[in-house]
């Protein structure tokens, strides 16, 4: 989901700002260094003006790793339930209706039919989050991202003690 917006990027402003910040702490840049700023500048407003691309329903796998709608907590989901297809990924779980979007969305793409279970023994966290996944995936359809973000903050913070 394409969340950007405001104005343009710009360049000049971006490598000036950097350039000026490192005035403040007296630090100078060689030619070549400032060059590579340039360039890194360069790529990064490329990769903001590109198209967005969606993790599609029913995509599989290998779609949805070359999307942009993939994040830790689902990464880490994606590790756990497909071990012998998805990459290694780090230990991560959802803090928030963004995460549990992309790991809704992971689920969608790649047409998962089984339960969750796999998930409870990860933690306290995932295992109490599993508990409520059909209700999140209630409110999720119903767009109802600020009730999911107090919910999930709550259901949290109750694992956390």
């Amino acid at each position: 989901m394409d969340t950007r917006g405001g104005e343009e990027m710009n360049q000049i402003e971006i490598v000036s700002g950097f350039l000026n910040v490192l005035g403040e702490q007296k630090k100078l840049l060689k030619h070549s260094t400032i060059n590579l700023l340039i360039k890194c500048v360069n790529e990064l407003i490329a990769e903001e003006e590109r198209p967005f691309i969606a993790a599609k329903e029913g995509s599989g796998l290998h779609a949805w790793l070359f999307s942009d709608d993939t994040g830790l907590s689902s990464k880490y989901m994606a590790h756990i339930l497909l071990p012998d297809s998805a990459p290694y990924a780090e230990y991560a779980h959802p803090i928030d209706a963004g995460d549990f979007g992309r790991c809704h969305r992971f689920l969608q793409a790649i047409d998962y039919r089984g339960t969750l279970d796999e998930m409870r023994p990860q933690s306290r966290q995932w295992n109490a989050l599993v508990e409520m996944w059909q209700h999140f995936s209630e409110l999720y359809s119903q767009d109802r991202n600020e009730t999911i973000n107090r919910e999930i903050m709550e259901l949290l913070k109750g694992v956390e003690k």
